[in-house]
């Protein structure tokens, strides 16, 4: 076989794969984002007003313990409810205090907050 049959089969064969793998790769790629848009879902932010934190306490395992008055229990009882299997947090004076996927419509409206940071302590002080 001659030289340049040689090549042009050699960059042919490049070519053919260039032409076979590109699109593949595209599928491969948008089938990767579309997983990644799946696994990550928006997550529900629930911004809760100090003027609704009806009372506060501070246990002796160091949790922060807070009531939300009936306007706070309320909001977060439809946002939940509304929300149910979504990614969900709850930030109170600016400082997220919990994430969570919400399972059930949370009607107590008693929220426990494990080792609270200090900012967000000074923040509710007033209600402690």
């Amino acid at each position: 076989m001659p030289i340049n049959n040689l090549r042009q089969l050699r960059y042919g064969s490049i070519g053919l794969a260039f032409v076979l793998f590109f699109p593949l790769a595209a599928i491969a790629q948008n089938q990767t984002e579309q997983l990644f848009k799946e696994s990550h879902p928006e997550v529900v932010t629930f911004s809760l007003p100090l003027a609704q934190i009806q009372k506060a306490e501070l246990s002796d395992a160091g949790e922060l313990h807070v009531l939300l008055n009936a306007e706070g229990r309320d909001r977060l009882s439809d946002i939940t409810r509304s929300h149910q299997s979504k990614p969900m947090e709850i930030v109170i004076a600016g400082h997220v205090v919990s994430r969570f996927t919400v399972v059930t419509e949370i009607e107590s409206g008693v929220l426990r907050i494990p080792d609270p940071e200090v900012a967000l302590l000074k923040a509710v002080d007033p209600h402690l």
